[in-house]
């Protein structure tokens, strides 16, 4: 799906949801931040990559808990549908 995007170092996934493509942006890059709306999904995702190079994170991808300059991309699949106008 991502073979030859340069992705960088860290990359933060919008709206993981269960984490379809969680893993593979983990073997495209040395870290990825999963952020995810939903409490559910976001404690089972969490339990389920626990131990790699990845971590699921609850919170609203309208108003970002981090700083500028965190991340050095940023992936929204099959999310931006669900953000507020």
């Amino acid at each position: 799906m991502l073979q030859g995007s340069e992705l960088g170092d860290h990359v933060l996934e919008l709206g993981a949801g269960p984490g379809a493509a969680t893993e593979e942006l983990g073997r495209l890059a040395s870290r990825v931040t999963s952020l995810e709306c939903d409490h559910a999904f976001a404690a089972k995702l969490g339990a389920r990559i626990n131990g790699s190079n990845a971590a699921a994170i609850q919170g609203d991808a309208a108003a970002l808990p981090f700083a500028d300059g965190t991340f050095s991309s940023a992936i929204a699949i099959l999310m931006l549908h669900h953000l507020r106008s």
